[in-house]
């Protein structure tokens, strides 16, 4: 089941929608960062303590990524990498 999860671009809502991706709410196998490094710091915290892999697609911050082992990071060069990524994962 593939589904998007609105954060707002604010550190509260994207920990809060991270929980309910990967816990009864959403209970996603696997979970995508949101956009920026500062976010999916928050995001990759909530997903480890979740037991779930997040794949951060647009977090350039190493630092981001080396906190959990769940959290991988992908650094595409362009948008369209990005889109690609999504559609695979929606179909």
């Amino acid at each position: 089941m593939a589904g998007w999860i609105s954060d707002h671009s604010s550190y509260e809502q994207v920990t809060n929608a991270t929980a309910h991706a990967s816990r009864d709410g959403g209970g996603s196998d696997f979970l995508i960062g949101p956009f920026c490094s500062s976010l999916t710091k928050y995001a990759a915290k909530q997903a480890h303590v979740d037991g779930k892999i997040l794949i951060a697609t647009t977090a350039a911050t190493p630092a981001v990524i080396s906190e959990s082992n769940l959290t991988f990071g992908v650094l595409p060069p362009q948008i369209k990498n990005v889109r690609a990524v999504a559609r695979a994962i929606l179909s």
